[in-house]
């Protein structure tokens, strides 16, 4: 494969940080169906690494990012700044703060149980009822355009091709090679394809005749709302029996109603009723009585039945490899699972890297079931 050239669909965080690892030996084109990069999901991100988040996976994806992010390389801007992060709850819900940080303290060790005191000190936008919290003083704000944008860079930078408002609408595999055919350029080939197409990878994949992994897209909702007082420097908060998260973003909030609805890949869009209930229950948790919101959207999170990213080759063809699956994570993890990625493309005989091992990410591990 040292003469390969690949082309990696989909110019989003995980197609960025995966071509940029790659341009180091291959020659790499990017083809994304946007105007510009990180147009869906990543551009519409909570924007926040979690070490504590979703499963054992993706925390051990996420530990294997962190030092990138608290000490970008040459080449990247300041990435992320510190933000504390609360689980918060009733006094009927407080077995779930609890749980939550027996479930991860492990891992986690820096978890901190708050009393009621503690937590409206440290929260105090937070209203009377809550009583239960948990600390993780170890979260960062991330700067996802910069991220973004530093990936880019670092590409072109290597010699890579980057194109956008280039939708594929034909992939045929050839006897030792790829043709892509887009609604924009000449049909562009490959000898390996990179399926990293977000909410759209498995649609790629039948394109490309190759069976899909069952990917379920799911809308989550944005929303800024103007709390008509500086709290920036709050912490992120989140209820732990659903229904809210809240974050600073400058003098206002963006919250959201951690909704997970199905949906076909698309440019999703807020509905009026998840805004509606998400400030009801904004103004019910905290001391806020915000009317409408400053803006709205909504983004699309992807997940396999596992809730595990999907990295690899394909088990029917070694020259289309998979990046897919990176629900809420994809910016967290990027530098992790992109040197995964180009580790497995260039030796595919060289083993696991680091904390996770090639079998977890393997796109064969369940698709007998698919």
């Amino acid at each position: 494969m040292s003469d390969a050239r690949i082309v990696v669909i989909g110019g989003g965080i995980a197609g960025m940080a995966t071509a940029a690892e790659l341009a180091n030996d291959f020659e790499v084109t990017v083809v994304e169906q946007e105007f510009q990069p990180g147009y869906h999901s990543t551009g519409r991100s909570a924007a926040v690494l979690h070490l504590a988040f979703e499963n054992d996976v993706v925390h051990r994806l996420t530990r294997m990012a962190e030092p990138f992010y608290r000490s970008p390389p040459d080449g990247f801007e300041l990435l992320a700044e510190p933000i504390d992060h609360i689980a918060f709850d009733t006094q009927e819900n407080h077995m779930l703060v609890e749980s939550f940080v027996d479930n991860w303290i492990d891992r986690c060790p820096w978890l901190t149980l708050l009393d009621s005191n503690e937590l409206h000190s440290r929260a105090p936008l937070l209203s009377e009822h809550n009583v239960a919290g948990a600390l993780d003083s170890r979260s960062m704000r991330l700067h996802v355009d910069a991220i973004l944008q530093g990936f880019r860079r670092l590409f072109i930078e290597k010699g890579g091709t980057f194109h956008s408002s280039r939708r594929v609408v034909g992939i045929e595999r050839r006897l030792s090679d790829w043709r892509l055919d887009t609604d924009q350029t000449e049909p562009i080939e490959a000898d390996l394809l990179v399926n990293a197409a977000g909410a759209w990878a498995d649609e790629i994949a039948a394109i490309a005749g190759i069976k899909k992994i069952g990917l379920q897209p799911k809308r989550r909702t944005g929303v800024i709302v103007d709390p008509k007082f500086d709290y920036s420097r709050h912490p992120m908060c989140y209820r732990a029996s659903g229904g809210i998260y809240l974050k600073p973003e400058g003098p206002l909030l963006m919250i959201s109603p951690a909704d997970a609805t199905d949906s076909p890949p698309c440019d999703a869009q807020p509905e009026e009723l998840d805004v509606a209930i998400v400030i009801d229950t904004l103004n019910r948790c905290t001391k806020l009585e915000v009317e409408r919101p400053v803006n709205t959207w909504a983004g699309l999170r992807s997940f396999v039945p596992d809730g595990q990213p999907v990295i690899g080759f394909d088990p029917m063809d070694d020259r289309f490899f998979w990046v897919a699956a990176l629900g809420g994570f994809g910016i967290q993890t990027a530098p992790a699972y992109s040197k995964i990625a180009a580790s497995a493309i260039t030796n595919p005989q060289g083993g696991d890297l680091d904390l996770v091992s090639a079998d977890e990410l393997a796109p064969d591990r369940y698709m007998s079931n698919v």
